[in-house]
């Protein structure tokens, strides 16, 4: 039996996330803006460009990038072997 995978509008979901959000008891962004004395547009703004970049924050470039630095240092740590043997060498001559 073939099984189809149904996807959800953007909005639908994020309707959901928001509505459960204020269903679970979380304040207001007008309770939020005076409880940290901000504006409540400063406070939407925040909410706006954390919702457009989390996806970054599941992305597998960042994967990519964090595999890429540690190969690096994998190199330069083996670059350091060799230079403290030939400091050793020369510091003991003088």
């Amino acid at each position: 039996m073939k099984r189809t995978i149904q996807f959800e509008d953007t909005q639908t979901v994020l309707g959901r996330v928001q509505g459960q959000g204020r269903a679970g008891g979380d304040p207001t962004i007008s309770e939020l803006a005076t409880k940290h004395r901000l504006h409540p547009n400063q406070i939407t703004q925040w909410k706006r460009r954390a919702i457009e970049n989390l996806a970054k924050a599941f992305d597998d470039k960042a994967a990519d990038t964090q595999v890429g630095r540690e190969a690096e240092v994998a190199k330069l740590h083996a670059k350091i072997g060799p230079l403290v043997v030939e400091r050793d060498v020369f510091g003991q001559g003088l």
